[in-house]
């Protein structure tokens, strides 16, 4: 999933300087990190504590983590949300961007709303937030998350977002706003990482790499 979004990101990204690149997605997470302040206490529940532990210690190559089991028949209707008919951060994120870019990057922003929405349930929290701790995570960790370990964060994500208080009260629009946010800055740093990647650009990567750390650490995550 993150390697297909960044394939529709790839081009504008291989015509922008690395500076640049950085600039953009760095604002991005300062951004994020407003919208995705209710998140705190869901994402240090326990579970998801313990579930963030077992992808960081996985090693290449090795079986999906105990602690990510196949879950149970999850219903997802809980944690889904009306949309608003529009994208609602299109704008604030583009205007990231030098005035002259902003087109390129509000349509590599939309490329990439379009792309996870083909691949993921569209229009639900639990999956946007699994999105965005696997993805930082597979950046940080430079391995492949299993589809199985995936679904079963899924299902943990729309566990601990049952019990956020928050949630409640939140309304349609605050919930896509954290959606696309979620989204956004995840597929963005993954887009950098694998632009890193592809141009052999190992400062480019580190980079990309304390950015991902950075918008798990907000949360209370530790890295070494």
């Amino acid at each position: 999933m993150i390697r297909l979004l960044f394939l529709s990101l790839c081009i504008l990204f291989c015509s922008v300087r690395a500076d640049a690149q950085y600039n953009w997605v760095n604002s991005m997470v300062s951004i994020s990190s407003t919208v995705n302040r209710d998140l705190g206490d869901v994402l240090r529940t326990k579970k998801l504590v313990d579930d963030v532990d077992a992808l960081k210690n996985r090693q290449k190559g090795a079986p999906t983590p105990p602690a990510l089991s196949a879950p149970a028949k999850v219903n997802y209707a809980a944690t889904d949300f009306k949309p608003t008919g529009s994208r609602l951060m299109l704008e604030q994120f583009a205007a990231v961007a030098a005035e002259a870019e902003r087109p390129r990057l509000r349509q590599a922003l939309r490329d990439v709303l379009v792309s996870y929405e083909k691949e993921v349930r569209k229009n639900n929290l639990a999956y946007a937030l699994a999105f965005f701790i696997g993805g930082n995570l597979q950046i940080i960790g430079e391995t492949e998350i299993p589809d199985d370990a995936s679904e079963a964060l899924a299902a943990d994500c729309h566990n601990a977002l049952l019990e956020m208080d928050a949630l409640k009260t939140m309304s349609a629009k605050d919930k896509q706003q954290l959606y696309e946010t979620l989204i956004l800055t995840t597929g963005m740093a993954a887009a950098l990482y694998y632009q890193a990647i592809e141009s052999h650009d190992d400062a480019l990567k580190k980079q990309a790499q304390a950015m991902a750390r950075e918008s798990l650490e907000q949360f209370g995550f530790k890295f070494n």
